[in-house]
């Protein structure tokens, strides 16, 4: 009899969040557990935790809930649902407790149990833990839920439940891009490395006003999968969907991604407040960091080469834009580890995201980001430069000294300047008229630290820009 009473001492009750019409897009639930009363709207079988098992001080009981209707009108074009829960921990032992859940479209028939899995991107929420986001049909309308929790006092118990259903919408196909290819900061006085097109918020369905957001040097850049569905018929809509579990079940200010990216290429702006604001990915350590999230799993499979391609070009934008060598490594004073300065989530903490087959491709990724911005961001088409037949700047990268060699057909008025990458003029030459070829060197980075420069020179009134790379 002191189990039974103990039993009833920490069943449930429910409380909804719902209106009695639906909502159009969230079903907000709160579970809690409290009292017998409450346990019985819960639960579909009032006796089904009463087992002989009980006898064993560290037995595991079933609770298997009613079946529930999801409270939103129409769903479109798919419904996502995340979880949050808290446990009390009664004794030092293995955790012993999970959730599961299952839909159905009309309460009868049902789709196979789902373990909900601990989303490994979740630290600092309002919950302990944190579900990884599921993804279902437009035409389901109900749910249950399978809880396995140890109801005695010598375990972990499952004390609530936040549910998240969310239903975002037939995201416009028409998307909002924005282009930030020509912007003068971007092209003339910092980096010669493109900003890559990108959707912007508003494009992916982002109704959030303006917060109060806080900024960083950036000098990591963190890769990560999202562990979702590598397919879509709406990637804005799955880009809504993280929004909404970070807002609504995290309880984040914000998506946790400053950039994500989907298996078709495109570059979806993340969380608000523009260049080298703080996000929220990597393990409770964000200062510093850049987190750029691939849609999809990543564990078993390569990410496609559409999403390559965007990846490097991102990531060599952020490079250049704020002097990181992409293939260096360097001390990040939040997490106090020594990372690579392009590194995937799991160099952090324990987790094992972005998945196998995407952190081995890390090494790749940063030689290709490095050989982007030497290569392509890099060079000049000289066609476009009347006159000019060759150009060569050596060695790059450099130690502190460059040699400049052009090549023309015909003479020019001749001058350059060394920028930083913040665009500040460090060095302007004096202006000369050339013949067919001149030669000069320049050993100003000798004083300064490693990093990108720009290298600005001018030829009669045509601007032509090239990075070098101090080590």
């Amino acid at each position: 009899m002191k189990y039974l009473s103990f039993l009833f001492c920490i069943l449930f009750s429910i409380v909804s969040f719902g209106q009695n019409k639906y909502d159009s897009k969230n079903h907000l639930e709160l579970i809690q557990f409290s009292n017998k009363d409450a346990f019985k709207k819960f639960s579909s079988h009032e006796d089904n935790i009463l087992n002989t098992h009980l006898k064993n001080i560290n037995a595991i009981a079933t609770i298997l809930s009613k079946p529930f209707p999801i409270k939103i009108d129409n769903i479109q074009p798919f419904l996502s649902f995340s979880c949050g829960w808290n446990e009390a921990k009664n004794f030092k032992g293995n955790k012993n407790s999970s959730i599961e859940i299952r839909f159905s479209i009309d309460g009868i028939t049902w789709d196979n149990w789902q373990l909900l899995k601990e989303d490994e991107h979740s630290s600092n929420t309002k919950y302990q833990s944190v579900s990884q986001l599921i993804f279902t049909e437009k035409e389901i309308h109900y749910y249950q839920l399978k809880i396995e929790t140890n109801l005695l006092m010598k375990g972990f118990i499952i004390k609530d439940l936040f549910l998240n259903f969310f239903s975002p919408g037939n995201v416009p196909s028409k998307q909002i891009i924005k282009d930030e290819q020509n912007q003068t900061a971007s092209r003339t006085t910092a980096c010669p490395c493109n900003q890559p097109t990108f959707v912007n918020r508003t494009g992916w369905g982002c109704t959030q006003g303006a917060i109060s957001y806080s900024y960083t040097t950036v000098t990591h850049l963190i890769v990560h999968h999202s562990a979702g569905s590598n397919t879509s018929s709406n990637w804005p809509a799955v880009v809504l969907s993280i929004w909404n579990s970070h807002v609504n079940t995290n309880g984040w200010a914000d998506i946790g991604y400053n950039w994500l990216i989907d298996p078709n290429g495109q570059l979806y702006e993340g969380r608000g407040g523009g260049n080298n604001v703080v996000g929220a990915h990597f393990c409770g350590f964000n200062t510093g960091t850049m987190g750029t999230c691939m849609l999809g799993t990543y564990t078993s499979e390569n990410i496609t080469d559409s999403a390559k391609k965007k990846l490097v070009k991102i990531l060599a934008w952020k490079c250049c834009n704020s002097s990181i060598s992409p293939t260096g490594s360097a001390f990040h004073a939040t997490s106090n580890l020594t990372l690579n300065k392009i590194s995937g989530h799991r160099d952090g903490c324990s987790t094992e995201c972005p998945g196998n087959f995407l952190y081995q491709y890390l090494p790749t990724l940063r030689t290709d980001v490095d050989t982007y911005i030497n290569s392509v961001c890099n060079a000049t088409n000289i066609s476009g430069v009347q006159g000019l037949e060759d150009l060569i700047i050596s060695p790059n990268p450099t130690k502190g000294y460059f040699t400049l060699d052009l090549k023309l057909n015909t003479s020019k008025l001749f001058r350059y300047s060394l920028l930083n990458a913040e665009g500040k003029v460090l060095h302007t030459s004096n202006s000369k008229q050339t013949g067919m070829s001149f030669s000069e060197t320049n050993n100003t980075l000798e004083k300064y630290p490693a990093g990108n420069y720009i290298l600005k020179i001018m030829l009669d009134n045509q601007a032509i820009l090239k990075q070098l790379i101090k080590q």
